[in-house]
Formats: structure tokens, C-alpha cells, sequence
């Protein structure tokens, strides 16, 4: 019965069904991990951004892809300041570590 007496259908809305799925899951805490993805400019600035991508999320381990190995031991520098970052700007306590790769950029 529902809230006016009347006898339920016994259909559920699947907007229900699929806030109770992801609430079971995992798959909501993984997507708040990959907000870095999005706001990856925002959250190191545009230079940085330039020449490092997010590319992998391992664990507690955010894998970037740098330009060439001046950057990579920049950011190396700057490693702690960046996952201090994403924390404060994403309120994400997941990312505790970030590994640089050389590559092609995205």
C-alpha cells in the first residue's frame, strides 16, 4: 500500500533502484576519486597542466604522463603540495600518491 492507501503496483521509480545500487557499491566512491581527472587544470594550473596528465588511478596511487624529464622531476619536487591539493580542492582523502610516467600526452 502506499502513503494514500492505495495498493502498490509494485513498481519501483529506477531512479530508487540506482541511488540503493551505487549506495551498495563502490562505483560512487571511484567516481569521486576521477573528479581529478576533470578539474586537473583547475587544481595544478594551467602550466603544470600543460605538460602533466592524469592518466590512471591505482589504489590510492594517481599515475600522471609528463611531457618530457625536466617535468617529471619538477612535479617530483612538487609531488606532496599537488596531493595536498587535490585533497583540499576535491575533499578527496583517497589520492595519498602521485607516480609521474614520461610519455605522450593525451
Amino acid at each position: 500500500m502506499d502513503c494514500k492507501g492505495r495498493k502498490s503496483s509494485g513498481i519501483e521509480p529506477i531512479g530508487k533502484i540506482l541511488k540503493r545500487y551505487f549506495n551498495r557499491s563502490d562505483l560512487l566512491k571511484k567516481l569521486d576519486s576521477y573528479e581529478v581527472f576533470l578539474r586537473w587544470d583547475d587544481i595544478v594550473g594551467d602550466k603544470i597542466a600543460a605538460h602533466a596528465k592524469p592518466y590512471r588511478i591505482k589504489g590510492n596511487t594517481l599515475w600522471v604522463v609528463v611531457s618530457n624529464s625536466v617535468w617529471l622531476q619538477e612535479l617530483t619536487f612538487l609531488k606532496k603540495e599537488i596531493v595536498k591539493q587535490i585533497q583540499i580542492k576535491l575533499q578527496e582523502k583517497k589520492i595519498k600518491e602521485i607516480y609521474f610516467v614520461l610519455g605522450e600526452l593525451p
